[in-house]
């Protein structure tokens, strides 16, 4: 059972839309100066995806929109509530910030002293939580498919997603990228132009390799 209720429906505002900000020959995310590449804020899951499918080239993602995360979003949260996931969850450099992509997707179980976590679904949801104001607020949210296959902060400031937002029998992926600033609160969207062959369910999450 989840322990922070939200609502369904989907907050997003698509604001604007830009398909040119992707640079095609350094492997940046976008053309903003000191952008580090894919295979840098990725390296793990790069390899795990041109192993799976050799023309697979991050390069090709393209900007399709940019969404305003209303502060209307944003829920209050209890620390001592937070506390059995906080393992799991991604902070940034000072832990000001947190992404979690655990506590409505997953439940901690414990037996014969090891906690696991037990994936809920059928939905998916992944939120910012802001650790001084005790706020989250919800960047994400898929039904029955849809997921985050890995994710960093690029910055103290910027944390950058990947996942497949639809696929065929486990393996024909459509692969998005997502770039959230905490400053602007601005969600960019990148889309990948062609399905690739991977079984991403075969890829481990880091997070969720740690035990409590």
């Amino acid at each position: 059972m989840k322990f922070i209720t939200v609502s369904l429906s989907f907050l997003f505002i698509v604001s604007s839309c830009n398909n040119n900000s992707a640079d095609k020959h350094g492997n940046r995310i976008d053309s903003e100066s000191g952008e580090r590449s894919f295979n840098d804020l990725f390296p793990r899951l790069n390899k795990f995806l041109r192993g799976q499918d050799s023309t697979f080239s991050p390069e090709l993602f393209e900007e399709a929109a940019t969404i305003n995360i209303p502060d209307s979003t944003a829920l209050k949260i209890e620390k001592d509530e937070l506390r059995p996931y906080y393992p799991y969850l991604l902070f940034n450099r000072d832990s000001s910030f947190a992404l979690d992509m655990v506590t409505y997707n997953y439940l901690p179980s414990e037996e014969k002293g090891v906690t696991t976590m037990e994936e809920q679904g059928p939905d998916y949801e992944v939120a910012l939580i802001d650790l001084k104001k005790n706020e989250r607020r919800r960047l994400l949210f898929f039904g029955t498919m849809g997921t985050v296959m890995d994710a960093t902060w690029e910055s103290p400031n910027t944390v950058i997603m990947v996942g497949p937002t639809e696929w065929t029998d486990s393996d024909s992926l459509q692969m998005e990228m997502w770039k959230y600033h905490v400053d602007d609160r601005k969600l960019r969207k990148y889309i990948y132009p062609a399905k690739i062959h991977a079984a991403w369910h075969r890829y481990t999450q880091r997070w969720m390799e740690k035990n409590i």
